[in-house]
């Protein structure tokens, strides 16, 4: 279970519709650190890795780690009905399948994310972490 309140909503506006352009569908994991995605692009050329620290949530309850995949475009698609200034509170009330989204402005709007199908699947394995890249100097030998 958690809840998140993001204050300054120009945050997720300047990255998820452009992220939506090169992923379909992501993984979003929320934990003590912030919310984070890692996932690579269609053609598996590249891979996005998104991360937002708890610093820079107004409010942030973190009960356990948990992992949302999300269809980007539906997320895009909310995020620009969001005018500034907005608050955005994200929230779930357990292992779910839906994601809860508040807008607070002038008014209040609730949105709710339905769970993408193929992520299901593929969160209930393993946990992905990235690997480290490890670069050693070359040396070089040079004949006499």
């Amino acid at each position: 279970m958690f809840k998140i309140t993001l204050s300054d909503i120009d945050i997720l506006k300047g990255t998820i519709p452009v992220i939506a352009e090169i992923i379909d569908e992501a993984p979003i994991k929320i934990d003590k650190n912030g919310l984070s995605i890692l996932c690579p692009d269609r053609t598996m050329v590249s891979v996005t890795d998104l991360k937002i620290l708890s610093s820079a949530f107004s409010e942030f309850k973190v009960d356990s780690e948990e992992t949302f995949g999300i269809n980007l475009a539906s997320l895009s698609a909310l995020l620009k009905r969001v005018s500034p200034g907005s608050k955005l509170t994200m929230e779930s009330e357990g292992k779910g399948n839906r994601l809860k989204i508040t807008v607070k402005s002038t008014g209040l709007r609730t949105f709710e994310i339905p769970q993408s199908n193929t992520w299901k699947l593929k969160l209930s394995g393993t946990s992905q972490r990235t690997p480290p890249i490890k670069m050693w100097p070359r040396k070089y030998s040079r004949p006499c």
